[in-house]
């Protein structure tokens, strides 16, 4: 076959020989013997590119066979020997594939996409990188892809070329609709590692809904290597701790307890110390995560820091409970000496009032407002008439209780 291809000099015939070209390749891919089918593949590659001697007809033919050959079984058959050959005969079966071109891009892709062993995958993926920026061109354009395993694959490789180029890509797919392929971008934004990716992860979380930020903290979550820390410590020094990403910040603080990086001290540590005055719950919950995330890491410096700040958020004088001061109160009012006056009604008011307030501080958080209401009414019922005692002893008490 090969000599009927170097010196058949009719094109017709040349272009006749191409469908018994086409089915002995596959045989040879199918058995293996991957020596013959590169010397014929070279034939054939070497008409379709001649463009200084061979004719347009030959050259039209040759291409011919090539797609008919990537549209066939080929990749199918490569994929069943990838796992077994050695490793010097995987360089002349790469070189094979770089040799045909961009068109067997797609259809790499696509095989990796469904294949499940290790080492078919890996070297799958090593042949596609083989292509440079052609090959890099047409995964980009993958993504768009209605499969969400060639998405995932995809991106696979986008992460493998890496470089910030890929960033704009990848960015779209945060959005997608498969939370494998979320997981796979996110996952590439990572393996880029500068401040811009971080931002893009910062930006979809800042304008993303719970969903997405579910969906992607989870998937930084996942990822349980020091790669995950500058991530962690970027969220820490950027992100809000109140409102709705307060969720996201106590997460970043967990997940670098979990990973246990000597790096994370220091994020940890400014947020140890962060909160507000006037959100004494939230503040304390906030610490107290940054002081067990500390704990969690376990060097001798952020056990240090941890225990420094083991009382951070709690109240310097924390108020006495409500019974306690409604008993003091009571004891006051009881103790208080009579003023001066002779309203017996006024008196025996205010001693019921302080009656009331002892028990008060004995019943449920639910009777306080009825016995309020009780003595105050008692309180009008025995209201004496009108006198200038009366009225003396209505100033007195007003000056006791603005004193109180």
């Amino acid at each position: 076959m090969l000599d009927l291809l170097r010196i058949e000099p009719d094109e017709g015939r040349w272009g006749e020989l191409m469908k018994p070209v086409v089915g002995l390749l596959e045989d040879l891919l199918l058995v293996g013997d991957f020596d013959a089918a590169i010397e014929v593949l070279a034939v054939l590659v070497g008409e379709a590119g001649n463009t200084a001697t061979a004719s347009t007809a030959r050259r039209q033919h040759a291409t011919t066979a090539i797609d008919l050959l990537i549209a066939g079984a080929m990749m199918r058959h490569i994929t069943t020997h990838l796992a077994t050959i050695e490793e010097l005969q995987f360089e002349r079966v790469k070189a094979m594939c770089v040799s045909l071109g961009e068109v067997l891009v797609r259809p790499l892709a696509e095989a990796l996409s469904v294949e499940e062993r290790p080492r078919t995958r890996e070297r799958l993926t090593a042949i596609l990188l083989a292509f440079g920026s052609v090959g890099r061109r047409t995964i980009e354009r993958l993504k768009n892809s209605q499969n969400p395993a060639v998405r995932r694959t995809a991106i696979h490789l986008m992460r493998q070329f890496g470089g910030s180029d890929a960033l704009p890509d990848l960015t779209e797919l945060l959005d997608d609709a498969e939370p494998q392929v979320q997981r796979e971008a996110v996952r590439a934004i990572l393996n880029v590692g500068t401040d811009a990716a971080y931002r893009i992860l910062e930006q979809a979380l800042t304008s993303g809904t719970t969903r997405s930020r579910d969906a992607i903290m989870q998937s930084i979550g996942l990822v349980r290597d020091e790669r995950a820390t500058p991530l962690f410590a970027y969220i820490l020094r950027h992100v809000d701790h109140r409102g709705a990403l307060a969720p996201v910040y106590l997460r970043a603080i967990e997940s670098l307890g979990a990973l246990r990086d000597p790096g994370g001290i220091a994020p940890l540590r400014d947020a140890l110390y962060k909160g507000e005055w006037w959100a004494p719950r939230r503040t304390s919950a906030l610490r107290r995560a940054a002081a067990a995330a500390l704990a969690r890491i376990g060097t001798p410096d952020a056990l240090r820091r941890a225990r420094r700040g083991g009382g951070a958020g709690q109240p310097r004088h924390p108020r006495p409970p409500r019974a306690r001061s409604c008993r003091s109160a009571a004891s006051r009012a009881s103790r208080r000496p009579p003023e001066p006056s002779r309203d017996r009604a006024a008196l025996s008011a205010r001693r019921r009032a302080a009656a009331a307030l002892r028990r008060v501080a004995r019943a449920p958080r639910s009777s306080i407002r009825r016995a309020i209401r009780s003595s105050a009414a008692t309180s009008r019922r025995c209201r004496a008439p009108f006198s200038c005692s009366t009225a003396c002893s209505r100033r007195s008490s007003s000056a006791w209780s603005a004193t109180r």
